[in-house]
């Protein structure tokens, strides 16, 4: 393996198996945001590495996003072995910044979110569609290059609906003209590509260039050139990717590719712009998502709601517990309404929240604002703080194995299956006939 070659976890278990790479005992490799690695993928790089003598440092956050499949092994190495800790925050430029983001990490979002607030960088509009609006029109009002600032959603809808308005508005601007050609992506989206548009790749793909050539997830780059069938219509398209290279992509096929304006969380995770505006979604199921999307910036972060989005999200509070600020609220409330405050508003989110809703405004003079809502959305989730793994459960009982206990066994079996199989084979190889003689004794 060649000093400083870098590749996805995918790339690089594909190309150890195959060879193309041989992991030594002089090999060190570093797996740099390992906490988004699943199981099967950690079994497989250890392996080589157990193999060969090699050596494995694992570098990430437990606060951020984990593997989409099984996992949670970050966490618990964290745990249960000594780590180097890093506790500077050095990607944001200001020390107010870098204590909020501290915030967010430490299960603290909620005092996170009153900050942004206080800074007017909490934009909170009627509707989605209006937030969507407002979003497309701060982007643009940003003096940040477009390749200094990123548009942060945790949704393919969000991000497709954000990709849309900002590509209208590059099209009024002039920025975007001329032809387009319309591509079906393996996400069944239909999008269209004009000359110009910023790209990203989806998933690791290969071009359809005479001689392929691999393009990697979350590569991105730019539509340079279009070319046509004898009919006139587009059927191919090229692309400068971000590393200049330059590619031939087919038309008439799907492909792995989207807008680059706007992407989900788990695209941004390792990204650094100079400017973040996020598109909050009303399904975030958890802090390592805001955590992420709060975290991108160097300098500037805006937090995009509305008001239909936090009544969905608190909807889904109904069976959790209130606060402990909003019963605080709802006891000085009561205190000067000079009545006793409901049981049930001691207990139920729905409940505490339709009672302030009602009561404060008649008190206060004025109703209260969508964000409050939103801040106690948010500290009610810190409570849970982040996303739980197997990992993170114990055993109730002598009858049940945790899904990790299962898991181990499971490839310790596979493994044990392995070492059978290679051993038949062994044993049927074919071997040339020898004369064996034995020692006079």
């Amino acid at each position: 393996m060649n000093a400083q070659q870098t590749l996805n976890s995918a790339k690089l278990l594909q190309q150890l198996e195959s060879k193309k790479i041989q992991l030594t005992a002089r090999s060190v490799v570093i797996v740099d945001e390992a906490g988004m690695m699943d199981t099967e993928t950690y079994y497989n790089l250890i392996k080589h590495a157990n193999e060969s003598g090699a050596k494995i440092i694992l570098s990430g956050e437990r606060e951020q996003l984990s593997s989409v499949g099984f996992g949670g092994h970050l966490s618990t190495i964290g745990d249960r072995f000594n780590t180097a800790k890093v506790k500077d925050i050095n990607r944001q430029k200001e020390q107010a910044e870098r204590e909020m983001v501290e915030d967010f990490a430490s299960g603290r979002s909620q005092k996170s979110v009153k900050y942004l607030y206080e800074q007017g960088r909490v934009i909170i509009t009627d509707t989605t569609k209006q937030r969507v609006e407002k979003l497309v029109d701060d982007y643009f009002a940003s003096t940040h290059a477009m390749k200094d600032k990123i548009v942060i959603a945790a949704t393919n809808d969000d991000v497709e609906a954000l990709n849309d308005g900002i590509r209208d508005r590059l099209k009024a601007q002039g920025k975007l003209s001329g032809e387009e050609v319309t591509v079906t992506g393996r996400d069944g989206f239909q999008r269209d590509f004009a000359l110009g548009d910023k790209i990203i790749i989806t998933k690791n793909t290969k071009s359809d260039d005479l001689a392929e050539a691999a393009l990697d997830n979350s590569q991105g780059g730019e539509v340079i050139e279009f070319r046509k069938g004898q009919r006139g219509q587009i059927t191919s398209f090229k692309l400068k990717m971000d590393d200049n290279k330059e590619v031939w992509m087919s038309a008439t096929k799907e492909q792995n590719i989207r807008h680059a304006y706007a992407v989900t969380v788990h695209k941004s995770q390792g990204q650094t712009k100079e400017e973040t505006f996020y598109f909050v979604s009303s399904n975030i199921n958890s802090l390592n998502q805001a955590y992420v999307a709060c975290s991108r910036h160097t300098r500037k972060l805006t937090l995009f709601l509305s008001k239909d989005m936090v009544e969905i999200m608190a909807e889904k509070m109904d069976n959790k517990a209130p606060t402990a600020q909003q019963i605080k609220v709802a006891e000085w409330v009561a205190k000067k309404s000079g009545i006793e405050l409901p049981e049930d508003v001691r207990t139920s989110f729905m409940a505490c929240r339709n009672f302030l809703n009602e009561k404060y405004e008649k008190i206060e003079g004025s109703a209260r604002s969508p964000v409050d809502d939103f801040i106690s959305i948010v500290e009610s989730m810190s409570k849970a703080q982040f996303k739980k793994t197997s990992f993170d459960y114990e055993i109730l009982d002598g009858k049940h194995r945790n899904t990790y206990e299962a898991a181990r066994l499971y490839q310790a079996q596979m493994d044990i299956n392995d070492k059978l199989k290679k051993q038949i084979k062994v044993q049927m190889k074919p071997t040339a006939n020898t004369t064996i003689t034995g020692l006079n004794m």
